[in-house]
């Protein structure tokens, strides 16, 4: 069964969701022009409510292509130079978000694409980037290579970048950790129990016959 709610609910002047160009979502909606706010915009702010992250017991996450000054932020807190904490932010986002290694062409701080990491993650990274910080220093710039590619019976090359052993291993444990992850898991969900074997038709009648005599009630057990 499939239930779908249309509710209207009063708000004061105000742009409560916008679309891709940045207006007012709205709908025609009982004969009338309304604002609408889409189904995207209510689970965002549910998310961002403090009794949704005590429930799931999970860090929140968020979509985002500044992960560069969010590492530099945290790396030059820890000591690190700021030229420096840059280099290594911006050569981890090129090796995280894209195989080119290529970022955003008007602000080389911005990734080309959104990446959902949360605090905890920007953390980890920052962490291990600090653990292993004169390797890292001391390794030559990343390199462009290519690779051949079939698709449809057809051999093609592509363009990579080759990186260090010790950011290839930082990035390949932060793809490790979140590969197939597709939403924050529920510790509260517990898991269904296993369920019983059918009894026979026999065995179901016997049963009966016994609850009605007032009998033992675990005629069936050994079939379960």
């Amino acid at each position: 069964m499939f239930i779908e709610l249309h509710i209207l609910q009063n708000f004061a002047p105000s742009n409560l969701n916008r679309d891709d160009t940045n207006q007012p979502k709205d709908t025609e909606f009982g004969g009338w022009r309304r604002a609408r706010i889409s189904s995207q915009a209510l689970k965002r702010a549910m998310r961002h409510e403090a009794a949704f992250t005590a429930t799931i017991q999970i860090p929140i996450a968020k979509r985002t292509r500044l992960i560069v000054a969010e590492l530099c932020d945290r790396l030059i807190s820890a000591g690190k130079a700021e030229s420096d904490a840059e280099r290594m932010a911006t050569d981890f986002a090129k090796a995280y978000s894209s195989k080119k290694g290529k970022m955003d062409k008007d602000d080389p701080r911005r990734t080309n694409v959104l990446l959902f990491m949360s605090d905890e993650e920007f953390d980890l990274v920052a962490q291990s980037l600090l653990a292993k910080w004169e390797e890292l220093l001391n390794a030559p710039e990343p390199k462009k290579a290519s690779r051949k590619k079939k698709e449809e019976g057809e051999e093609s090359e592509e363009e990579t970048v080759k990186v260090s052993p010790a950011l290839k291993e930082i990035v390949d444990e932060l793809v490790k950790r979140t590969k197939g992850r597709t939403s924050a898991p529920d510790p509260t969900r517990r898991a269904e129990p296993p369920r019983a074997r059918p009894l026979p038709d026999s065995r179901r009648r016997e049963a009966r016959r016994a609850l009605l005599r007032g009998g033992p009630r675990d005629v069936g057990a050994r079939w379960r």
